[in-house]
């Protein structure tokens, strides 16, 4: 620890490079209006170590929360309660608003001024103020979260509540329980995002109108659903044409189901990716999606893209399809012949070596590259 200064033009020397050497100033010094005004200036923080009366003194207690707004914790409290002062220190850091009068953090002027700056100050305002729709829109608008700390009876209005979620459809999370089974505010919500369905009552989550609107703008929300409802085809379907990753949250009699999960496919092929190991293994379920989408094979078992039969049958049709067979037969002669034949680009999957051995060859075919 540094000895106790005494010195007076040590002391200002010292405090005006740090601030916090006032700790290490004689009593007498830290009484020193000039050498406590030098210190706070260089380190508003110093406040703390100076002495009782100065604690007091406004020019000082302005000079500190200057340079830093959480010296007004060391204020004194007749400071704390100076409007000025206050609004000084939450210029500098909207969050001295905590240390602020009670008085103060009912002052919904200077509240909001600290809110502009850090909408968390919604905190450290006073119940009553919580409750201004005016100051806690304000706040909403900054961030969604900041409806958590409104009032209860805001956390019941359902503009404010429709705005926050707007920004973020968890704000409905925040929201007073009778909302989340407002039927129109669910539906209202549903415009910007179906996940919404995830704050909605039971009673919500098995509604087949709701669900089919919330699924409509985000199939992911199929989680969300009832059980019964994750088994109800036509909502699934409806999930899915949105979103291929609904299918994973469909019932399991339904992902069981070869003839729905080829439906599923026709609608959206990139689903296969979600449907259970058995229809990836399928033959017809993968020719079937790879109507629609010729990199459906990439989503077939691993045994199957390395089927020769298989991949002889799908090459042949669709050369580029070689990208997605095993690495084994990337490198079977017959394999790569097949699918250069239908496209020239296909040989670029094979390896080096195998397209420099058949890059000849393939010219000299007449029935190489029938598409280029």
């Amino acid at each position: 620890m540094a000895p106790a200064m005494e010195d007076r033009e040590r002391a200002l020397e010292a405090v005006c490079e740090d601030g916090q050497m006032l700790r290490h100033a004689s009593p007498e010094l830290r009484s020193d209006r000039d050498v406590v005004l030098e210190a706070v200036t260089a380190d508003g923080l110093a406040l703390q170590y100076a002495s009782e009366p100065l604690l007091k003194d406004r020019e000082v207690a302005l000079a500190a929360v200057a340079q830093n707004g959480q010296a007004l914790e060391w204020a004194g409290e007749e400071l704390r309660a100076s409007r000025d002062v206050v609004l000084a220190a939450i210029r500098q850091d909207a969050s001295a608003l905590r240390h602020a009068s009670e008085e103060l953090r009912a002052d919904q002027a200077l509240v909001s001024e600290a809110v502009r700056r850090d909408w968390r100050m919604l905190t450290c305002a006073s119940e009553e103020l919580r409750g201004s729709r005016e100051l806690v829109r304000e706040a909403v608008g900054l961030d969604w979260q900041a409806l958590e700390y409104a009032s209860a009876e805001l956390r019941s209005d359902r503009r404010l509540v429709l705005e926050a979620a707007r920004d973020d459809v968890q704000a409905l999370g925040l929201a007073a329980d009778g909302l989340r089974g407002d039927r129109q505010l669910l539906m209202e919500a549903f415009e910007d995002s179906g996940l919404a369905l995830e704050f909605a009552t039971e009673a919500l989550q098995g509604d087949r109108d709701v669900v089919l609107a919330a699924v409509r703008t985000d199939g992911v929300a199929l989680k969300f659903a009832s059980e019964e409802l994750r088994g109800d085809a036509e909502v699934v379907l409806e999930a899915v044409r949105e979103a291929k990753s609904a299918l994973r949250h469909a019932s399991e009699a339904l992902r069981a189901d070869r003839d729905f999960v080829l439906r599923c496919v026709r609608a959206n092929p990139g689903c296969l990716e979600f449907a259970p190991e058995a229809c990836r293994a399928d033959r017809q379920v993968i020719l079937e999606a790879m109507r629609f989408d010729r990199s459906a094979l990439s989503h077939a078992t691993a045994e199957l893209r390395d089927d020769r039969d298989f991949a002889l049958q799908v090459v042949s049709s669709w050369g580029l399809a070689l990208e997605h067979v095993s690495a084994e037969l990337r490198s079977d002669r017959e394999v790569v012949v097949a699918a250069s034949r239908q496209n020239r680009e296909a040989i670029s999957f094979a390896p080096a070596m195998l397209r420099a051995e058949l890059a000849g060859e393939l010219r000299a075919d007449p029935r190489h590259c029938l598409r280029n």
